[in-house]
């Protein structure tokens, strides 16, 4: 995980994260809540958080997740076997940058 995410920190990575989070930014006008599936240690979602999205990430790896800041909540698990509590908002999911969203779903 130490070298992918010291990868991340090149400049062309940087380069391809910012253009990735203009793209989804830009699609995602008029939505709030936000399940990213498959996020590793939360990079674009770090992004989304930023810009004032409630973001929760879910991806298998703990120990991508450990990586992830706090501004971004995190569920480890797969996402065969989420389970989403009565009352969660969520307006928007992206999965593997795939975006796919919907106004206003209710869990």
């Amino acid at each position: 995980m130490e070298k992918y995410l010291k990868s991340c920190k090149s400049k062309f990575w940087k380069e391809v994260f910012k253009a990735e989070l203009d793209y989804i930014l830009h699609q995602l006008k008029g939505t709030k809540d936000i399940l990213s599936i498959g996020c590793g240690p939360a990079i674009i979602e770090t992004g989304l958080a930023e810009y004032g999205f409630n973001v929760t990430g879910l991806d298998i790896s703990k120990e991508a997740l450990g990586c992830a800041p706090d501004t971004v909540r995190t569920v480890a698990g797969s996402a065969e076997k989420i389970t989403i509590k009565k009352g969660v908002k969520i307006n928007t999911v992206i999965i593997g940058r795939l975006i796919l969203w919907k106004e206003k779903w209710m869990f």
